[in-house]
């Protein structure tokens, strides 16, 4: 093949949502690394303090204060790092920055509280099936899960339009 068959060549556009899930995949590491840094190591002595207030219980069963501690800065930290990284790179956004910038708060924030509401109505099980380490991460990938079913259509059409 010569040089100008080369480049004469079409190129492939990769489809938005396999973007999105491979940015995705890159906020994954930051939020699994940050709740792993939590939970097994900077709020691990907080395991031993039931933490409950109004829709969300943590037990001692379901590492308690630690671990509500641990999911709820894993998730600020990775959907800060999110918002930039899927604002440019995935949605190329061109809308007002601000405009963007509060709808993804509302959207993560509701998403936040059902992630923080949730993991403990199946962590018990996952923890008996698994032990603490590999349950909770378990749930944590169920949550992630969830997240991404609902920001893909959100972010899409609503919150990072190109105009």
């Amino acid at each position: 093949m010569t040089h100008s068959q080369v480049t004469s060549q079409p190129t492939r556009k990769v489809p938005q949502f396999i973007v999105f899930i491979l940015m995705s995949s890159i906020t994954s590491v930051v939020e699994y690394a940050t709740f792993a840094l939590g939970a097994f190591l900077l709020f691990k002595t907080f395991q031993n303090i039931p933490f409950s207030w109004w829709l969300i219980d943590y037990p001692l069963e379901s590492g308690g204060l630690g671990t509500f501690l641990s999911f709820a800065t894993s998730y600020i930290i990775a959907q800060i790092f999110n918002f930039i990284l899927q604002r440019k790179t995935t949605f190329k956004a061109n809308n007002h920055v601000v405009k963007s910038a509060i709808l993804y708060t509302a959207m993560v924030v509701f998403i936040y509280l059902l992630q923080l509401i949730l993991p403990p109505y199946m962590l018990d099980d996952f923890i008996g099936w698994f032990g603490y380490e590999v349950g909770s991460i378990v749930v944590k990938s169920l949550m992630m899960t969830m997240a991404t079913l609902i920001q893909y259509p959100l972010n899409k059409w609503v919150i990072m339009k190109h105009h």
